[in-house]
């Protein structure tokens, strides 16, 4: 009952000054809001780069002949030729914790049909390389291992390609020209979207391994293996047996650097993350610098009510009020404060999220770290900025409050 009281005179304090009530709620509101935004809009981009690694395959390592540079996104510095098919069965048979593994070809190829002329990238996979790739057909149909060890001039295009080219026009069974060499489009691949770096997966062409290498490109070495794990857990001792091979296999010496490079979850999570971190950084002081506005909010507006109201507390103290009972009011008051801010910048926080989630067409991501943070924090901006205030209200004397 007795806390109910106080409670209730808490609430009818707060209603007579709703102005300086409302000021001091909506600073701790922005810095909830802040935190909520961030860290929800962080969990949602770390959600989507993982959407995207994914698209690539399940736990899959790529192993690139050539060096590549990590920065925003990976590009090739230089390649080279010594990634040969053997390696591909070296790491099957040697290297523990692979599931499967599959070499590709990969080079930029003008395709043209009915006068019409693109520039594309082609890649040469086996059946399983195309499996492994997570490729799915829109319309048509696979080529098969026959297909590859004939070296067929059969294709399969992209959603973009198939646009640039034909339009509307069903292009399966059409004739299209690789380098002058006629080719039949024996598919349409499903639209993917875009990679980590913003490029489009629908620009592509795909072909039989060894069409690719022998028909086009008259070559006896591969652009990279990709290797898939059994386990994630599995990746450093995978990319360590990877690594030994190849420099065994490429007689590597001690001290040179290798001619390959291996491109892991991990590292493609990092790349896109660096960034994130720096957003989040930057969400984060903003979240503290209006956390202190709004805990500064309610110390100052805390301190006036006390001297405006220092008859009241005498009154109080007059008619048997404790200390504490003072202490309990004006604490309540301030704590209350703090979390209207959080229970109004959460929603908020929740509301935007939803919007910016819709628009750009982000995964729904709740951080429920940065929701039990935001709450806390609210919590104790209202104690603490009201400590002080209170500790003055349990000092002041009944009988000097009544004379003034």
């Amino acid at each position: 009952m007795k806390y109910l009281l106080t409670f209730k005179i808490i609430v009818d304090v707060l209603r007579a000054y709703k102005v300086r009530t409302a000021l001091a709620v909506i600073g701790v509101l922005l810095g909830t809001y802040a935190v909520i935004l961030v860290t929800s809009l962080t969990a949602s981009l770390e959600k989507k780069v993982r959407l995207e690694i994914d698209k690539f395959g399940e736990n899959i390592l790529t192993v690139v002949s050539g060096k590549v540079r990590r920065r925003a996104s990976a590009q090739v510095i230089y390649q080279s030729t010594m990634l040969k098919p053997v390696d591909l069965q070296d790491i099957s048979d040697e290297v523990s914790g692979v599931k499967t593994a599959e070499v590709f070809t990969i080079s930029s190829t003008p395709v043209t049909y009915d006068g019409i002329t693109i520039s594309t990238s082609a890649t040469g996979l086996t059946t399983e390389g195309f499996k492994l790739k997570k490729f799915n057909l829109e319309s048509g149909s696979m080529f098969s291992d026959s297909d590859d060890a004939n070296m067929s001039r059969i294709c399969i295009i992209g959603s973009e390609v198939k646009q640039k080219l034909f339009g509307n026009e069903n292009p399966v069974g059409r004739t299209v020209l690789i380098y002058r060499v006629p080719f039949i489009v024996s598919g349409v691949l499903e639209p993917m979207g875009t990679d980590l770096t913003g490029a489009s997966l629908d620009d592509v062409l795909v072909m039989p391994l060894n069409t690719h290498m022998k028909r086009i490109r008259n070559v006896d070495y591969v652009d990279g293996i990709m290797v898939q794990m059994q386990k994630y857990d599995y990746e450093s001792q995978i990319i360590t047996g990877i690594q030994n091979i190849l420099r065994r296999n490429h007689k590597i010496g001690a001290g040179q650097e290798d001619d390959f490079d291996i491109i892991s979850p991990s590292d493609m999570m990092e790349m896109r993350t660096e960034v994130l971190e720096i957003v989040s950084f930057l969400g984060n002081i903003t979240a503290a610098v209006s956390y202190l506005i709004g805990g500064l909010g309610i110390f100052s507006i805390m301190l006036l009510i006390v001297g405006q109201r220092s008859q009241e507390i005498g009154i109080r103290r007059a008619v048997g009020a404790r200390r504490r009972d003072i202490m309990r009011q004006f604490l309540g008051e301030s704590t209350i404060i703090g979390l209207c801010g959080g229970i109004f910048g959460g929603f908020l926080g929740l509301l935007t999220c939803y919007g910016v989630f819709a628009s750009g067409k982000l995964p729904f991501a709740f951080s429920t770290a940065g929701g039990v943070a935001a709450f806390v924090s609210s919590l104790l901006i209202g104690v603490i900025a009201g400590a002080y205030p209170a500790s003055l209200a349990t000092k002041v004397k009944p009988v000097e409050a009544l004379k003034s």
